[in-house]
């Protein structure tokens, strides 16, 4: 089983911040930017101050590092095997469903803890149905974290659009950040084929 998304690089990057190697780390800080990603086929606005990772599979930015707040976008197969579940998505369900299906891969996740479910509403992406779901859980060495999570459909693909920080703290203080991220998304409809690397295109 392998760890929910913004942590898993947790230890990387947080050895290179400590040793002063953040000069080595794949991280892209950007003033406050409209972002153009053709290889996920979407566009938003990228917050001030917050640094975008070039690396990572997903879309990923973080504004004090990934153990701190992160922001996560993830266009996945809908029939590929998820993280830390058997369960499955399934092109022909609804929000609800992909919301129970994403909810059991949080709660089986490597290091999850004490899951709890604050939130579990219907939503909208740029004017596809989809779920939001706002929970808390503990890490191994007692942290407790907070997540705001989006998913929905959108032809072959199951779109995650995620933020996560510590409660205490750092949650609030970028949430708004957040909801204006989630505000701004748009779909780009033609989807041009990239098998390679992303070339993102950045709009100031």
């Amino acid at each position: 089983m392998k760890q929910s998304i913004p942590f898993k690089f947790f230890l990387y990057v947080s050895f290179m911040f400590l040793t002063g190697c953040a000069s080595l780390t794949p991280w892209l800080a950007t003033p406050r930017v409209h972002f153009k990603d053709t290889r996920r086929a979407f566009e938003t606005d990228i917050p001030l101050g917050w640094m975008r990772n070039t690396y990572t599979r997903e879309f990923l930015i973080t504004h004090d590092g990934v153990a701190l707040n992160a922001i996560t976008v993830e266009r996945r197969g809908v029939e590929k095997d998820l993280e830390s579940t058997k369960k499955k998505f399934d092109k022909d369900m609804l929000p609800q469903d992909l919301a129970e299906v994403e909810m059991d891969n949080i709660r089986s996740g490597q290091g999850v803890g004490q899951f709890r479910l604050l939130k579990n509403s219907p939503a909208e992406l740029d004017g596809i149905q989809s779920f939001v779901i706002e929970y808390t859980y503990q890490t191994e060495i007692g942290l407790t974290i907070h997540g705001i999570h989006y998913g929905c459909l959108k032809g072959n693909w199951v779109y995650r659009v995620r933020y996560e920080a510590p409660e205490q703290h750092y949650f609030k203080i970028y949430e708004n950040d957040f909801k204006k991220f989630v505000a701004g998304l748009r779909w780009i409809e033609k989807d041009p084929k990239n098998s390679g690397p992303s070339k993102s295109n950045l709009k100031i």
